[in-house]
């Protein structure tokens, strides 16, 4: 028996393995595309949700800061209308002697109403 190898021309040889290589080459090439392009859309898919989740947690975390400012105004406003009497609000010059004499108390984180400095 015969080896088909040996009947061919060495010429015939030599192209059919620039050919094959050229083909494989080709073939990794066109892989090595295919799985970078995959591997870039999977980076922008995750940086695109961590990136939604950050601002998710960023906007609760304001949301917070904002209903706690508004709870604090809320009881400040509050505080200052329990301490007005009818008085005060007879004319903007009682109204006035109101807002100058009501004063914050830092070590009891309340409004006090005071004499007028």
């Amino acid at each position: 028996m015969k080896n088909p190898f040996e009947q061919a021309p060495k010429g015939y040889m030599i192209r059919a393995t620039v050919i094959g290589g050229v083909l494989i080459a080709a073939l990794l090439i066109a892989s090595t595309i295919c799985a970078g392009d995959s591997a870039g859309k999977s980076t922008s898919s995750a940086v695109r949700t961590i990136s939604n989740f950050y601002l998710q947690e960023l906007a609760g975390c304001r949301e917070q800061v904002v209903s706690t400012n508004l709870d604090s105004c809320i009881a400040n406003m509050r505080s200052a209308v329990s301490l007005m009497t009818e008085d005060d609000l007879s004319d903007t010059a009682h109204l006035q002697d109101f807002q100058a004499a009501t004063r914050w108390d830092r070590s009891r984180r309340i409004l006090r109403r005071g004499a007028r400095a």
